[in-house]
């Protein structure tokens, strides 16, 4: 029997499931501790598919996405609480300049 006739339910290795590209791409979000982390399960995941250890790979590679997609939603809720907060403090930064401008010139007048 040929290599490419071996799918996953006729004895062949189950396909490699490490999401690698997804924790590296994760690691540009601020949360890092975790981002970490699931980039170590990913290469560990990898490493015990290549030691014939699937059962272990594909244990490690839920463990790889599932801490990828909360590094990705901390750093997304990161993210927004930051643009939230730097515009807010930037309209009232410019509303208190236009008030001290109104009042300068309304004492003086």
């Amino acid at each position: 029997m040929s290599q490419s006739s071996q799918g996953p339910g006729r004895g062949g290795p189950p396909p490699l499931r490490n999401y690698l590209c997804f924790t590296m791409v994760t690691c540009f979000c601020p949360a890092w501790p975790i981002n970490i982390v699931a980039l170590v399960f990913s290469v560990m995941a990898q490493r015990s598919y290549d030691e014939q250890d699937f059962e272990g790979s594909q244990r490690l590679g839920r463990k790889a996405l599932h801490l990828g997609i909360v590094s990705l939603v901390i750093g997304l809720a990161i993210i927004t609480a930051y643009i939230i907060v730097h515009f807010t403090a930037v309209q009232r930064i410019f509303v208190i300049c236009i008030l001290n401008y109104i009042l300068k010139y309304a004492i003086n007048i």
